[in-house]
């Protein structure tokens, strides 16, 4: 099969397209071209549909010509729709607007410039991005070819896949850790009947079974001589039965957990449910993985269910429970804890609109198209009040007075303003004012906020319905909110022109967020020094409202962003829109913190709970949710966190029980400290304190008794913690790194010049020296496996060695970096699985860390997405099933240990940590150094159990079962 298909325009690129080509098959890569690659007299549009099906990759040659050529659009869409990686390549600067938009999405290839510029850089890049993840886009062909034919041919049962082939499969759709591109539909499809069919024969297999052991026993009855081979042939009929009713269960489990990774990039909570299957019908790894994933990217906590659109959701003031309406003519409480009903809001005949809690939460409000607006009791949904305006039907918005005992109405059309009494619905007095598309309620109540369509801006005094001024100069073709700050101190209008002013109480400009299309909602934080904006132009925006800058933007949404809300802490912006996603970020930056995924229809309304730990959101899939304000942070809790007074560096003993620090002293000229930390307690658990220009050399035994210092002489040691005996080393040049072994009884120790060795920690005396690395090269990583008869060094040459602990003989050579891009760079780890079967490898000017098989050298993973040129640590768990990753000013991350497959992050990118480990009790421990005052932080993983610790917490996030359409799905045997 090709490794590259082609796609460029002849009228400006076939001399360069030919160069390429040419170039490429130097280097050992087949390229599919139609320079010569379509046979004579064939089918123009079939040859290039095999081709593109055919081959691993898909490049997309930009040029002007290409970005408007309908057949280079066609083979694009053709391989969009086979889920091919696409590599873009600039051969000629094409207008923006006019490249299509798979392609823009996509990192060019090369980032800046043209190819042509540097032709040998950029083809060097392009071949360094084909072979990426190889393996994986030839499995995705080679599905992707089977899954075509297959569905070609009218779905023949004869081309299904079956044995260890269905095992590949179901791998490769399992299996994806990451990896581009993801396994499509089609494959799915392909794999999910591969596996019924299995399902069916092997029932066709116990049924022949059960009949052969019918036989055996009438014979046993006919020929008593032959009991005891009947009695055998029943047993073994028996067994088999047993066996293919085993592999029959383990065979659904994994189809099952199949399905449940393919569901996890829309509906994260059906992957829990179909988890939870896999892991009923057999205790499978696949069921334990997909469980996993599941539990760590679903993050709704409850939800309640409408018969149509759900408009609007509130939380009530002090968080416990939540109003919701919907266009099938009801509202609703609930209690936000269980998910429980609470009462039905009756009385509406249409669509309800919007509800509102008072700010005392006592009493409930909701209009809807039904002349009438209605007042419920807060605690049990008891009607109160009806209050009818039969001027219109058309209400466009409501308030509730604080204590809830005003009512206040505004309409579309020939609707007045009206003040309502709460208790009877009796009208208490009119503002004279018509086309009111959004109003507000001053937060002490004294002033009536209100966006008349055309008209502009009004604020009105709610004591004596007076107008107190009019601001015509902020009039909008139409209003789509209205609201003031926490303190009442300004105020916000926004709308259909795609801006949002600001006022002061006074009436003072303050400032206006513009957006490219209608504003749908605006907000303030809760000091009020900040406004978030949602816009159609898909985009939402955090401005500064005493500078009018622009703070952050938010683009990660596909479609009109309808609603954004603050944290409580203004911390975190949610948002909501079109594409169904909720979507949590960061304020102060734009980083996205989580995606909440599962709603199956836009969203409509976000709010967050009053303590912050609740997203709540209304969709047009008849549903609102809760969700975890915390996303995959939720499953990583904090047990403890101990600060650390200005400390650095940091390292953990093997097994996190113990921590090193040295911690600067607070006078310029006085001596450093080196602390050993209890992780557990975070209190101090011995101290000494460093020479003259002695530094500490990160690195902790197990049982936290000595570390290792070097000096500006060269000097090296080992410390006692306790600030007892020295140890000299004859170490030559300044070391980077140290280990010890298990017992402590031998150091590793790498550094300058390329040099490794091994000392006796009680003598000094030397043990073995490792040579091999390059002289003019560091070696900055050093790690003993846990059974010390091996060690592993990394360099700054490029390569990880594993050499015998006893002889110094080189083991294994790996060519695992490349050379740094400056000497700030220079950052390497590795690490050995506790089995030592597996070896981690990292550098701080790598973007991915790397798993290795030991026996072997062989490449397993790539651990993808680490912030280059700032990885500080690396750690397996005591089991070896997960490794945990520290890039400096990325989130810390959580790995599978055996396949790579990234997991979640564990923490905030805005939280640097500079030293990572897992605990003996599975908790993970950290050393956190942000720009304040550093501490040592454990963390609970609730993820890190075995399968039975995962259905037991699954069981308690689901908030729903499978539907009937979903069991037949996926439950089906047929």
């Amino acid at each position: 099969m090709p490794d590259l298909f082609l796609s460029y325009a002849r009228a400006d690129s076939r001399d360069f397209v030919a160069r390429l080509s040419s170039a490429l098959e130097e280097r050992g890569q087949d390229t599919w071209v139609d320079l010569d690659d379509i046979p004579a007299a064939s089918v123009w549009s079939d040859d290039l549909r095999s081709g593109i099906a055919s081959s691993d990759s898909f490049c997309f040659v930009i040029s002007p010509a290409s970005v408007v050529s309908e057949h280079c659009r066609t083979e694009l869409a053709y391989a969009v729709g086979l889920g091919k990686r696409l590599l873009p390549v600039l051969h000629l600067p094409a207008p923006d607007l006019e490249v299509p938009e798979a392609v823009a999405a996509r990192n060019w290839i090369p980032q800046t410039g043209r190819f042509d510029d540097d032709f040998d850089t950029a083809l060097a890049t392009l071949l360094t991005a084909i072979g990426t993840d190889l393996d994986w886009v030839r499995e995705h062909t080679r599905w992707g070819l089977r899954a075509q034919e297959w569905e070609r041919r009218g779905e023949d049962h004869s081309l299904l896949a079956r044995g260890s082939d269905l095992d590949q499969a179901e791998a490769f759709v399992s299996g994806r850790g990451g990896k581009e591109p993801p396994p499509t539909e089609l494959q799915g499809r392909y794999v999910l009947a591969s596996r019924r069919a299995a399902t069916r024969r092997q029932r066709q297999l116990v049924t022949g079974v059960s009949v052969a052991l019918v036989v055996a026993v009438v014979l046993g009855v006919l020929a008593l001589l032959q009991r005891n081979t009947a009695v055998e042939q029943r047993h073994e009929a028996d067994r088999q039965r047993h066996q293919a009713e085993t592999e029959r269960a383990a065979a659904t489990s994994r189809a099952l957990a199949a399905n449940a990774f393919l569901n996890l990039p829309t509906d994260p909570e059906l992957s829990l449910l179909l988890g939870l299957e896999a892991a009923k019908a057999s205790p499978t790894v696949e069921a334990e993985n997909a469980l996993r994933a599941a539990v760590l990217q679903s993050h709704v906590r409850a939800q309640f269910r409408h018969r149509a659109a759900v408009d609007s959701a509130a939380y009530s003031p002090d968080g416990t429970m939540v109003v919701t309406t919907s266009e099938d003519d009801s509202a609703a409480l609930w209690d936000a804890a269980s998910g429980d009903r609470v009462a039905i809001l009756e009385g509406h005949t249409q669509g309800v609109q919007k509800a509102l809690w008072s700010a005392d939460g006592s009493r409930v409000v909701t209009i809807a198209p039904d002349f009438t607006a209605r007042v419920y009791d807060g605690s049990t949904g008891t009607p109160v009040s009806v209050i009818t305006d039969t001027d219109d039907n058309r209400l466009s918005d409501v308030a509730i007075s604080a204590d809830g005992s005003v009512v206040i109405t505004a309409g579309f059309v020939h609707n007045q303003v009206h003040f309502w009494s709460a208790s009877d619905g009796s009208l208490l007095g009119t503002i004279p004012r018509s086309v009111v598309d959004a109003m507000a309620l001053s937060p002490d109540n004294s002033l009536l906020l209100l966006a008349v369509q055309g008209d502009g801006v009004e604020l009105w005094s709610t004591s004596d319905a007076t107008l107190v001024a009019s601001y015509p100069e902020d009039a909008q073709s139409y209003f789509t909110t209205a609201a003031f700050s926490a303190d009442g101190s300004q105020f916000v209008t926004a709308g259909g022109d795609g801006f949002a002013t600001v006022r002061a109480l006074d009436g003072t400009f303050l400032m206006s967020a513009r957006h490219d299309a209608a504003v749908n909602a605006a907000v303030f934080s809760p000091e009020g020094a900040k406004l978030a904006t949602a816009s159609d132009d898909g985009t939402a925006k955090v401005t500064d409202v005493g500078s009018g800058d622009t703070v952050t933007t938010f683009t990660g949404h596909t479609g009109p962003v309808a609603t954004v809300s603050f944290s409580p802490a203004g911390d975190l912006v949610a948002t909501g829109g079109a594409d169904n996603v909720v979507r949590l970020w960061r304020a102060s930056n734009g980083a996205e913190a989580a995606a909440l995924l599962g709603h199956g229809a836009p969203v409509n309304e976000i709010a967050f709970s009053p303590d912050g730990s609740g997203v709540l959101s209304a969709s047009d899939d008849s549903t609102a949710r809760i969700w975890s304000a915390a996303g995959s942070a939720a499953a990583f809790p904090p047990s403890s966190t101990a600060p650390l007074p200005d400390a650095q560096p940091q390292a953990f003993s093997p097994g996190g029980r113990y921590a090193v620090v040295s911690i600067e002293p607070a006078e310029l000229g006085s001596p450093s400290t080196v602390e050993t930390l209890d992780v557990v307690s975070g209190q101090a658990r011995s101290q000494f304190t460093l020479g003259d220009g002695e530094s500490l050399v990160p690195v902790l035994s197990s049982d936290g008794s000595l570390t290792v210092t070097g000096a500006f002489d060269s000097t090296t040691k080992v410390r006692s913690t306790a600030g007892g005996s020295v140890v000299e080393l004859a170490f030559p040049g300044t070391a980077y790194d140290a280990a010890f072994d298990g017992t402590g009884q031998r150091v590793l120790v790498v550094g300058q010049s390329g040099r490794a060795a091994i000392y006796d920690t009680t003598t000094g005396v030397l043990l073995t020296e490792l040579a091999g690395h390059d002289g003019s090269r560091e070696v900055l990583g050093a790690t003993f496996s846990s059974d010390g008869s091996r060690v592993g060094t990394a360099s700054v040459d490029g390569t990880v060695r594993v050499w015998d602990a006893d002889t110094g003989e080189q083991l294994l050579e790996l060519e695992a970096f490349q050379a740094p891009h400056s000497q700030y760079e220079q950052y390497a780890t590795v690490a050995f699985s506790p089995d030592g079967h597996e070896l981690a490898t990292a550098a701080g000017y790598e973007v991915d860390a790397q798993l290795w098989d030991v026996s072997t050298g062989e490449h397993i993973a790539t651990l993808e997405g680490l912030k280059n040129g700032d990885l500080r640590d690396l750690a397996f768990s005591d089991d070896g099933r997960f490794i945990v990753t520290a890039p400096y000013g990325a989130p810390v991350r959580l790995w599978d240990g055996h396949s790579g497959r990234l997991l979640a992050a564990v923490t905030d990118a805005g939280v640097p940590a500079a030293a990572a480990s897992f605990t003996d009790q599975g908790q993970i421990a950290l050393i956190e150094t942000p720009a304040e005052t550093p501490s040592l932080a454990v963390l609970d993983c609730s993820v890190c159990g075995d399968l039975a610790a995962l259905v037991h917490l699954a069981r308690t996030r689901v908030t729903r079962q499978l539907t009937a359409t979903e069991k037949a799905t996926y439950l089906s045997g047929d």
